[in-house]
């Protein structure tokens, strides 16, 4: 019965653990969600510094190359040139 006491503290404990998290409270900039999200699909980041500051964009065969800086574009256009570039 103790055993299951313990299991069941434990349980409790991680419980009030992950409803604690608040995912608002994370230092992630928009910049690095959206590069996160351009890995994902296969797409390089270009990292100077320790900062992401744009994508590289190389077509299939290794002949086509683009570099698109984040701060440079807007986020929508940004989206649908690296959209096309990978389909």
């Amino acid at each position: 019965m103790a055993r299951i006491q313990n299991e069941i503290d434990a349980m409790e404990a991680e419980l009030r653990e992950l409803e604690s998290y608040d995912p608002s409270k994370t230092s992630i900039t928009t910049d690095e969600l959206r590069l996160g999200l351009y890995t994902g699909l296969g797409v390089k980041a270009d990292i100077r510094n320790g900062k992401p500051v744009g994508v590289v964009l190389t077509s299939a065969n290794q002949q086509d190359l683009r570099v698109m800086r984040l701060d440079q574009y807007d986020v929508d256009y940004l989206s649908n040139q690296i959209w096309e570039f990978i389909s």
